[in-house]
């Protein structure tokens, strides 16, 4: 009898364990501030360098851990070296790539100095978030037609354009009814381990695929995913009402930082043993974040301003 009392006892705590009860809470170590900072929507840490994609000017300003700006790069406009509709950036082979959604382009620009590199065109509808991997990029598109997909597959060509090689994930379709259903199919896109993980923004889902567009597994959060037609009634935004809000590889590792609804604290999970699982909760509003060092970066957009947690190794 008590084998069996000990036995029940080790499962109710190991299923404890995977609702994720004991994630260690961050707090603030110190905050990155400048004057120029204007409303940035993407951080990415390289180098010892903080990268801020800013939408305000749809540039990219480069800083110090101190808040000093290094350098900027890219502007608003619809010539060559500027952007008309910011939604996302990257880092590869030293290059800096910037989407512009509206153009339906990147815009290259150089690491080490911010020199112009040139652009490279593609087809795609309303293009949302990318990735690179490989030479491949992976962009995902906010569709809604049924016959349209989420993310498509392009390569280089030599005229400084992409070529579509492959698409796939099924859209939500929209209802002639209900515009709002387009957003259903919105979400951030990375690699890990030669794989592709789509996170769905206004629900609880996390998705992967193989590079060739087979889907592998899916995931499901212990988060309760939003009303987005009534959040939209009320006049809220997705970057305030969405539960997943970003997904990076950091350090051979997949991070997710998502939106508890209920009480209104930022989560960060952890891909471990094919589970998503949470490591650190976050009462800050940060939309984005990146891991370098021990340290994680958070961009909040209230304050225009980058939050920085220390790690325990």
């Amino acid at each position: 009898m008590r084998i069996k009392l000990i036995i029940f006892c080790i499962v109710i705590l190991v299923s404890f364990l995977d609702l994720n009860l004991f994630s260690e809470k961050l707090n603030v170590a110190y905050k990155i501030e400048n004057d120029n900072i204007y409303k940035p929507v993407k951080i990415i840490v390289y180098e010892k360098e903080i990268y801020l994609l800013d939408s305000a000017d749809q540039s990219i300003k480069v800083f110090d851990k101190k808040g000093k700006l290094k350098r900027s790069f890219g502007k608003k406009g619809e010539g060559p070296s500027e952007i008309k509709n910011a939604t996302d950036f990257s880092i590869f082979k030293g290059k800096v790539y910037i989407l512009d959604s509206s153009g339906r382009k990147f815009e290259l620009f150089s690491v080490k100095d911010g020199k112009y590199l040139g652009s490279k065109k593609f087809i795609a509808f309303n293009p949302s978030k990318f990735i690179i991997s490989k030479g491949s990029f992976f962009i995902s598109t906010l569709s809604f037609q049924p016959a349209q997909k989420i993310i498509k597959k392009f390569e280089d060509n030599t005229d400084n354009s992409l070529k579509s090689t492959l698409s796939f994930m099924n859209c939500v379709p929209m209802r002639s009814d209900d515009f709002s259903v387009i957003y259903n199919n919105f979400g951030f896109i990375t690699e890990y381990k030669n794989k592709i993980y789509f996170a769905y923004t206004v629900t609880n889902k996390v998705v992967e695929y193989s590079k060739d567009g087979k889907k592998l597994r899916e995931f499901i959060l212990p988060l309760k995913p939003i009303d987005l037609k009534k959040q939209i009634n009320k006049g809220n935004t997705i970057l305030k009402t969405g539960v997943n809000f970003d997904i990076r590889n950091c350090d051979g590792e997949l991070f997710l930082l998502a939106n508890d609804i209920e009480t209104r604290q930022k989560k960060i999970f952890k891909l471990v043993k094919n589970k998503f699982k949470q490591s650190h909760t976050i009462e800050e509003n940060i939309i984005s974040f990146d891991i370098s060092n021990n340290e994680l970066f958070g961009l909040n957009i209230e304050d225009s301003i980058v939050l920085v947690y220390k790690l325990k190794k």
